[in-house]
């Protein structure tokens, strides 16, 4: 039976490090500080949201007697502003957690899969990283079973850290799962910064929050990969207003969810490159007065195609604590 090893569920959740090739335009980003409710002051509190995860099957295994399923999703994100002896920078936080079943045959498998990581950068109009730190545990799915439920999967297990010295860095790569002594740093630069702004792969969502798409409807990011060790071009390209739409979450001081209504910019992330792939699709809230920004440009929602047409895992946003 042909069996091809996919792309690791855990690492591609969210924040996945996307391929690409440059282009020669001058695209550099201005973020606006939206996530507060005031976006010209920075204040010092702490915003943090919950995102359930859920799983819809796709066509990807069409083995009858292998079945693969995600359950018990969470996603928690935390951003703080951090003054370290004078000097003020944004840290951000994530933790994934989701429980991965193989079914083959009678045989079942369950694990979970983790990615927790941190990311620093500058509190600046152009956000840009100071070092970053990931950590993931998955069990990767194959495309056809072997002779048992523990041939279904791959597991894999890094820790990953980038460092960077402005447009320069170092990142080190170690493979938990593999009895590997060589974690040396491999230095890396980033190219065409003088025409795209760039960014940590880890802080790559929470950026989008800080667009003005009047400003860039479809602005190109630098990012680089540490797996590849290339520096890739990302397009994020947001849509249309949609007017009043209807989410449900909790916010401080609630006990129970209750419905919002709130309008948001779809925002496609994809591959700059002539065959991108699978799209990211994100919904941002938008911003109103900059002053009384009462949704703080929110991720509401995210939709992550799985490689292989496994399936699709969306994200929705369930408590959401702001920063003032």
């Amino acid at each position: 039976m042909k069996r091809k090893t996919l792309i690791s569920i855990a690492s591609i959740l969210v924040g996945t490090t996307l391929f690409a090739a440059c282009t020669e335009t001058n695209n550099k980003v201005s973020f606006k500080h939206y996530w507060y409710r005031d976006s010209s002051i920075a204040t010092a509190s702490v915003e943090t949201l919950v995102y359930n995860v859920s799983f819809e099957a796709g066509t990807g295994i069409s083995d009858d007697e292998y079945t693969l399923d995600y359950n018990n999703g969470k996603y928690t994100t935390k951003l703080s502003l951090i003054n370290d002896d004078g000097t003020e920078f944004y840290r951000y936080e994530t933790e994934l957690t989701v429980d991965v079943t193989y079914i083959y045959g009678d045989a079942t498998f369950t694990a979970q899969d983790s990615v927790k990581t941190s990311v620093d950068f500058e509190k600046s109009v152009t956000l840009a990283p100071i070092k970053s730190h990931k950590e993931i545990v998955s069990h990767s799915p194959l495309s056809g079973a072997g002779a048992t439920v523990n041939d279904c999967y791959t597991k894999y297990d890094y820790v990953v850290d980038v460092t960077y010295n402005g447009v320069n860095g170092s990142v080190v790569v170690d493979n938990r799962a593999a009895d590997n002594d060589d974690v040396s740093p491999v230095a890396f630069e980033i190219e065409d910064s003088d025409d795209y702004t760039y960014l940590d792969n880890e802080q790559l969502l929470f950026a989008l929050r800080g667009i003005n798409p009047s400003e860039k409807s479809a602005p190109e990011l630098l990012v680089y990969a540490p797996f590849t060790k290339a520096v890739q071009s990302i397009k994020a390209s947001f849509g249309s207003k949609v007017e009043g739409e209807k989410f449900k979450f909790t916010t401080k001081g609630e006990t129970e969810a209750t419905e919002k209504t709130i309008s948001y910019y779809p925002v496609s992330l994809s591959i700059d490159a002539n065959s991108p792939g699978a799209t990211q699709t994100i919904k941002v809230a938008t911003h109103g007065d900059p002053k009384t920004n009462e949704w703080r440009n929110v991720i509401l929602e995210i939709q992550t195609p799985i490689s292989y047409s496994l399936g699709t895992l969306t994200y929705k946003l369930v408590s959401a604590e702001f920063s003032e």
